[in-house]
């Protein structure tokens, strides 16, 4: 790291209320949102919403590419879904 020292943040962001059906591919589902929040120069917590609401679309379905059709799908999930409340 050099002579800078690094910073390391606790994020939390909530999950979306959503019904579970199978659960292969969530964690895939997360990066890739995580990872085009990152291309679009979005912070971190926006990006990290972005991957919860890829991987709330994802568990809704069957195998690893299930629920997600598009970005503009998703934006419109992260507009309208329910997100759990924190315990």
């Amino acid at each position: 790291m050099g002579k800078e020292n690094g910073v390391l943040r606790k994020l939390t962001v909530p999950a979306y209320q959503v019904s579970v059906v199978d659960s292969t591919g969530c964690g895939d589902g997360f990066n890739a949102g995580f990872i085009k929040g990152l291309s679009l120069e979005w912070d971190l917590e926006q990006r990290a919403r972005l991957g919860s609401a890829c991987g709330g679309l994802v568990i809704q379905g069957l195998g690893s590419d299930a629920g997600i059709e598009s970005f503009e799908q998703v934006m419109q999930f992260m507009a309208t879904a329910q997100v759990k409340k924190s315990l």
